[in-house]
């Protein structure tokens, strides 16, 4: 009886090493799996606050470029005016310069809008390998 409990006893340590061995296996996948979503979490955050530090900058010479624009456009529209006074009325002279720099106004907003649209806030570099990392496991885990 002795030989069959000996027997039985190794069988059931060589079970229970596979059994751990695969246990072992499992958690390593999944620690892994953890550390890839972190670093892909990390690396999008990366990513956007460097495009909003681009935004950032952008807007500030924008807010420069918009406040001195204004400033000598104001000057220059003053200097229309006068210039045209002496070939119109005073009223039909501002009413001329009015409606041009709502045409001019309409064509920046217009301008403005595109350029808006155009932006993207995507975390495309993470997204395209988080992709290539599912693509990975799923060939992995086949």
């Amino acid at each position: 009886m002795r030989s069959d409990d000996h027997v039985w006893r190794e069988k059931n340590e060589g079970t229970e090493s596979i059994f751990s061995s695969i246990g072992r296996t499992v958690r390593d996948i999944i620690g892994n799996a953890q550390e890839i979503i972190r670093s892909e979490v990390q690396l999008a955050k990366t990513e956007i606050m460097e495009e909003i530090r681009g935004a950032a900058k952008a807007a500030a010479f924008y807010a420069a470029a918009g406040i001195c624009a204004l400033f000598a456009l104001g000057l220059i529209l003053w200097a229309c005016v006068y210039g045209l006074l002496y070939i119109v009325p005073l009223w039909l002279a501002a009413l001329i310069v009015g409606l041009a720099m709502a045409v001019i106004g309409g064509i920046a907003f217009y301008m403005a809008r595109k350029e808006v649209q155009r932006l993207s806030f995507k975390a495309e570099q993470t997204i395209a390998t988080a992709k290539e990392n599912v693509r990975w496991a799923r060939n992995r885990f086949r």
